[in-house]
């Protein structure tokens, strides 16, 4: 467990005392980087939070945003939450992307909602060495081995291959869910919790060591000496008790909407610091207490130290806080009803103990106190103030520019960033429940049918601003930007943001800079159209043995509704002989505008991330099997054919429109021509580049077993 001396000496004064290893280990876990966002919170309490269709901010274990614009109180709601599982999945690479993945479903299934869809972003190693290889296979097979038997689809993400990220890669995983306002359960106990002295119940798997520690090993730097010690604090996935605990869970909040007793409870998962965290937060956000005895919870082994059972990560595991009219009828639901013993051995429901009014968190183990602390100085955290200071930038390699566009677009064909990523994505299932509009690759976002009706689809775009970028300002920018851009591409209004920010080591100058400039990116975007970041999450020390840090990475998922679902767009061309433009423009609020005008005339849209040339040939690819016969003819400048910005557009017709350039036609003949000012033009059957497109990852590095 982490902490420094300074930290230790605040516990002591805090409790009056030496702490217990028990409390040792509490601080040590809710204080960590992981849980407390210490070198973090005073840069994320500058982005804009909060909107009219906002329906839940930061704070609680998901952000809510409104999708439907009925009455207050009655509008529907998109449940999303954003997180990391990063050095699990270096560490155990299935284990840890597969229990990434129920973490994030159990976050939002804890609000109440229906979990209705999954994401992913994907940062890779380069592939070159078999470590590298078999966490690539593992990490796949993990997202799609626990997302596939739980029932829920994967609507998309983004995957990148690197060897900055060979000794750190990156998980980051995104869960959204449908509930209704005012069907919420909260993550926070009700008031009255402490005068009445509500019941405690631990719902789910038996608790084990595994996890053991892990919100505090995600809290440091992974170091190659310490990976066969750090495997204990990985989950252990089950994901058909998960799909039985969700199924169970959503019948209880059903009863108790229709009881009117959906108020009467608070709800959250057990992730980072397990019980302890999933207690104490639920009732120290009302200056709330709890008495609990550990050995009323339900374990694998006998004899865990009560530090274990306290702070242990097992998967699979829910805490619901109830006003005690409600408990003999949850346990009933859970043990006898959907006869949680049987799915799993020693799952239960179980009653471990009571909130109270005095804001003391108290633990016993066999009848002796071994935490006895406020609650609010267990949660309050604490908040670094470290100076950061600016990091130099590598200089980016331009050496492309001096090689003909034949080779260039054929270097960028062989570059597996570039490929077709469905070797990848086709072991996660995309349409399990029936409400998959535009699959992944179909589109610049996922587009679904939450509610199941025509009039009310929704957009959902993951984008990490690739390919690599240095400036952390601009990296956090561009990946605001595009995935906003992406939601306006299918013909979407933008409505809401998450971001996931994974960054070097805090306790580093220029690396806490980075992170301060990445926020600082994000929050400029956001700005130009007035979208909030609703949920999110931080996953710092991703470096290596040497302190080399990864890349700035931040991830933003963006949410959107479709005010007609008749004009959601797809990136595959439509039509022969329709004319190819590119909107240009230097301004969010800008791009949005001139869409929303021009929305119902674009048969097509794409928008512009890895260069115009593999945009373009993106667009030409068949989808589901079928299309892919449409070529094109485009003359661009220089300029833009290097750019990495912009929105690709097909009209049945010209538009002549600020900021909208024209640059080509689509053919009957299935070619691929592009033509510049000063290079020879570039012409390819599209069979020959589809090929080549299709097989870069299962015929390289990355073939998935």
């Amino acid at each position: 467990m982490k902490l420094d001396q300074e930290e230790r000496r605040r516990i002591c004064a805090i409790l009056d005392r030496d702490p217990t290893t028990t409390e040792e280990t509490i601080f040590a876990i809710q204080w960590s980087e992981h849980c407390s966002y210490k070198s973090s919170k005073r840069f994320l309490k500058t982005l804009p939070t909060a909107s009219p269709q906002t329906i839940l901010g930061p704070g609680q274990d998901s952000g809510i945003v409104a999708i439907t614009d009925a009455p207050k109180g009655k509008r529907w709601g998109l449940i999303i939450s954003h997180e990391s599982h990063n050095h699990p999945s270096q560490i155990v690479p299935y284990e840890g992307a597969a229990t990434g993945i129920g973490g994030v479903v159990r976050d939002v299934l804890c609000m109440g909602g229906r979990v209705i869809g999954c994401l992913d972003m994907l940062r890779f190693g380069d592939g070159k060495s078999e470590e590298s290889r078999t966490i690539i296979r593992d990490i796949v097979r993990g997202i799609g081995g626990y997302g596939n038997p739980i029932g829920v689809p994967n609507l998309g993400g983004s995957t990148l291959f690197d060897k900055h990220y060979d000794k750190n890669c990156l998980v980051n995983a995104v869960a959204i869910g449908l509930v209704r306002e005012d069907h919420i359960v909260s993550s926070f106990t009700p008031k009255e919790a402490g005068r009445i002295g509500y019941d405690i119940i631990l719902v789910g798997k038996a608790t084990d060591r595994s996890g053991f520690g892990g919100a505090t090993f995600a809290s440091v730097s992974l170091l190659n000496t310490e990976k066969k010690a750090n495997r204990s604090a990985v989950q252990e996935p089950n994901p058909f008790l998960e799909r039985h605990m969700m199924a169970a869970f959503y019948e209880l909040f059903e009863w108790l909407q229709n009881e009117k007793y959906i108020h009467k409870i608070s709800c959250k998962d057990l992730g980072a610091g397990g019980i302890v965290c999933a207690t104490v937060e639920q009732v120290a956000a009302e200056g709330l207490g709890a008495e609990i005895e550990l050995t009323r919870i339900h374990t694998a082994y006998p004899d865990l130290p009560p530090e274990v059972i306290a702070c242990a990560e097992t998967q699979e595991r829910m805490c619901v806080i109830c006003h005690p009219d409600l408990t003999s009828h949850i346990l009933r639901h859970f043990n006898e009803t959907w006869e949680l013993p049987l799915m799993a051995e020693n799952a239960r429901a179980s009653v471990i103990g009571k909130v109270t009014d005095d804001g003391i968190y108290h633990l016993t183990y066999k009848g002796e106190t071994v935490c006895k602390a406020k609650s609010m100085d267990i949660t309050c955290g604490i908040e670094y103030g470290e100076k950061e200071r600016p990091a130099c930038h590598p200089e980016k390699n331009s050496s492309h520019h001096d090689i003909s566009l034949e080779k260039q677009f054929m270097h960028t064909l062989d570059d597996p960033n570039n490929c077709s990523k469905e070797p990848l994505f086709i072991h996660f299932d995309k349409n399990v429940i029936g409400n998959t509009i535009f699959e992944p690759g179909e589109a610049d976002a996922a587009v679904i049918a939450p509610l199941q009706d025509e009039n009310d689809w929704t957009g959902v775009a993951l984008a990490c601003a690739g390919p690599l970028d240095h400036d952390p300002y601009q990296q956090g920018r561009k990946a605001a930007s595009q995935a906003l851009q992406k939601i306006i591409a299918v013909g979407a209004t933008p409505r809401a943001l998450t971001d996931c920010l994974n960054f070097g080591n805090p306790e580093v100058p220029d690396q806490l800079w980075q992170l301060q400039e990445g926020v600082r990116g994000l929050c400029d975007a956001a700005h130009e159209l007035k979208i909030p970041f609703i949920s999110g999450n931080v996953s710092l020390y991703n470096c290596a043995d040497d302190g080399v840090s990864i890349p700035p990475t931040a991830t933003v998922c963006c949410i959107g509704i479709l005010p007609n679902a008749h004009h959601a767009i797809s990136m595959n061309f439509k039509k022969h002989n329709s004319h190819i433009a590119i909107v240009h423009l230097d301004h969010l609020e800008k791009i949005s505008s001139l869409f929303s005008t021009i929305l119902p005339q674009i048969l097509s849209a794409h928008v512009v991330t890895n260069g115009l040339l593999m945009a373009l040939l993106e667009m030409t690819t068949p989808k589901r099997g079928y299309g892919g016969t449409i070529g094109l003819s485009v003359h661009v400048d220089n300029d833009l054919l290097v750019s990495s910005s912009g929105i690709l557009i097909e009209t049945a017709s010209p538009i002549v429109y600020p900021g909208i350039l024209s640059i080509g036609h689509t053919l009957e003949d299935p070619l691929f021509i592009v033509k510049t000012g000063s290079q020879s033009p570039l012409s390819f059957p599209l069979p020959v580049l589809h090929q080549q497109w299709k097989k870069g990852i299962t015929e390289g590095f990355f073939a998935v077993k």
